[in-house]
């Protein structure tokens, strides 16, 4: 998901890096900018109010220790109030907003991705060997699922689309770069540490909701297991 102070700061490169993709994307930027200010206005409304609120209260108190009448101010505490309430549901909609905005905006293209409409443009890097002739070619979704490498309905379940759940040799196999992982790290003198697992697309923005974290690989007897590869990131 984008960083919405990346759009805020560069509007322009944002557009333009969409724009690449081809899918009308950057046409999107000006309205989630509109959003983004009307709840920025919001929500800069209601830390004022909430401020005038407490010194209101704050005078109130002392008021009401000198015997003085305080009703005036009570009325204005219970207006501000009501406006807070008011500026709440305002600020919360317009979040939400702006989140399913930036959930259904694609992230930028490497500036070293190469320009074009579909796969046609793709600069071929290296090739060896002869190419087989294949008579009835399968992909790799199809040989795995029937070699029972993996779960992709289970993954779905859990996770949501685009997630894998490996099986049997699958699961043993993806186990396997483990110690290869290791040793590459131990070699350059990396850090290796087990990263956070996110499950459910709703819980990857919202922030009242942790992100379940996978403190230890463990195994059902009998059933799937999914496992998780470690990140590797250069100690500095």
């Amino acid at each position: 998901m984008l960083d919405i102070r990346t759009v805020r700061e560069q509007p322009d490169f944002v557009e333009s890096r969409l724009a690449l993709r081809c899918s009308g994307d950057e046409e999107k930027i000006d309205e989630l900018l509109r959003v983004d200010a009307e709840r920025r206005k919001a929500e800069t409304a209601l830390q004022a109010l909430n401020a005038e609120r407490k010194k209101l209260s704050k005078e109130i108190g002392g008021m009401r220790s000198r015997g003085q009448d305080s009703l005036e101010l009570e009325n204005r505490v219970r207006k501000i109030g009501e406006e807070i309430a008011r500026l709440n549901e305002d600020v919360n909609l317009v979040d939400g907003q702006q989140k399913e905005m930036l959930l259904e905006i694609p992230n930028l293209p490497h500036l070293k991705v190469p320009i074009g409409k579909d796969a046609s443009a793709n600069p071929v890097v290296r090739s060896w060997g002869a190419k087989p002739n294949l008579d009835s070619p399968l992909d790799h979704v199809t040989i795995e699922t029937n070699l029972k490498l993996f779960d992709l309905e289970r993954a779905a379940k859990l996770s949501g689309s685009g997630f894998i759940c490996f099986t049997g040799a699958g699961a043993r196999l993806e186990r396997s770069f483990d110690p290869v992982h290791a040793r590459f790290a131990h070699a350059r003198a990396w850090l290796r540490r087990n990263e956070p697992a996110v499950f459910g697309a709703a819980r990857m923005h919202d922030r009242n909701i942790a992100a379940a974290e996978i403190r230890s690989r463990h195994m059902r007897t009998g059933k799937l297991i999914s496992s998780f590869s470690p990140r590797l990131r250069k100690c500095r």
